[in-house]
């Protein structure tokens, strides 16, 4: 289980010297990379917002798709696991120290 643990970088020049792992860019939004594969949620009023290479989508507040966007003519299935995955981190970690300096 240590392995699954989440790598956040708590300056932007760690981050983009990293191949891996998610930085707060802001006091609602958080950013993820690995490797070439890019995401980011952000907390609104409604719940959050998540963007990828693939998808936009609107997660309500329980987290369940509210409104997706293909951001390409595929529209395949998409797994929204990263999406909700983001949004638990960005929600449950927003405001410990050292995320909110």
């Amino acid at each position: 289980p240590y392995k699954d643990k989440p790598k956040f970088h708590l300056t932007a020049d760690s981050y983009n010297s990293a191949d891996f792992g998610y930085r707060f860019s802001g006091s609602n939004r958080l950013e993820y990379k690995n490797g070439d594969q890019r995401a980011v949620v952000q907390i609104d009023a409604e719940g959050y917002s998540y963007q990828d290479g693939e998808v936009r989508v609107k997660l309500n507040a329980d987290y369940s798709a509210q409104e997706v966007e293909f951001r390409n003519k595929n529209q395949d299935p998409v797994n929204l696991q990263q999406a909700a995955y983001m949004a638990i981190l960005a929600v449950t970690l927003k405001d410990v120290s050292p995320f909110n300096a």
